[in-house]
């Protein structure tokens, strides 16, 4: 009688493990064998996000290849758009190719998915930093420094920026709602002579404003 074939199919966490210790030893042809070999057999599912990350880490720190390395990434995000580690490694390449757009991009959705309310506040200062140099794209600075603002965390950097932009333009309405902000910060609040100069400068906009009451009283702070 001849013998039947078995069907085996792949231990996918030996492999994955195989991979594994291909990093750790750093031979990084068996690590990425073994982990693409693991990608082949899961597909672009949610299980496949962790060992598309460590391709990526593979392709970065052991082949030295960022194209791969940027490919994984992607891939990854295309399953997980929320994956900040990814989000971030993706950055620093696309920055090092100096691919501004596509920068940018994924700089703004790595703020935005952020959780950590002061660094979420951080991101969008820096990302806002970026489009001040940028004379063709008008107000984004502007946009991305009031982002900055609404993750509930009072970012100073931020409310200074918008204060001297708000005033220079003389859009006094936001100027009153930012320098309202800006006085109730403990930095300001310990400065009296600045205190007492922006507290003149915020009696002036209520002022234009026609709030004479209230302008009034900040010009007696």
């Amino acid at each position: 009688l001849s013998k039947v074939p078995l069907n085996r199919s792949p231990n996918l966490p030996a492999i994955i493990q195989l991979g594994e210790i291909g990093m750790l030893q750093e031979d990084w042809g068996m690590a990425k064998t073994q982990l693409e070999r693991a990608h082949e057999i899961i597909g672009n599912e949610d299980s496949a996000v962790d060992i598309l990350f460590k391709l990526s880490q593979i392709a970065l720190k052991g082949t030295k290849d960022m194209i791969q390395a940027q490919r994984f990434l992607e891939t990854l995000l295309k399953i997980d758009d929320h994956h900040l580690l990814a989000l971030n490694h993706l950055k620093k390449i696309l920055f090092q190719k100096e691919d501004w757009p596509e920068f940018l991009k994924i700089a703004e959705r790595e703020a935005d998915v952020t959780p950590d309310p002061e660094r979420r506040s951080e991101l969008f200062y820096k990302l806002a930093l970026r489009y001040e140099t940028d004379e063709l794209i008008n107000n984004k600075n502007i946009e991305f420094y009031e982002k900055s603002l609404t993750s509930g965390f009072a970012y100073l950097p931020s409310i200074k920026k918008l204060a001297k932009i708000y005033w220079e333009n003389k859009d006094y309405p936001h100027t009153i709602r930012i320098y309202k902000m800006l006085v109730e910060q403990d930095e300001i609040k310990d400065n009296k002579r600045l205190l007492s100069k922006l507290s003149f400068q915020l009696g002036l906009a209520l002022d234009k404003e026609g709030n004479d009451n209230e302008a009034a009283q900040w010009f007696e702070t």
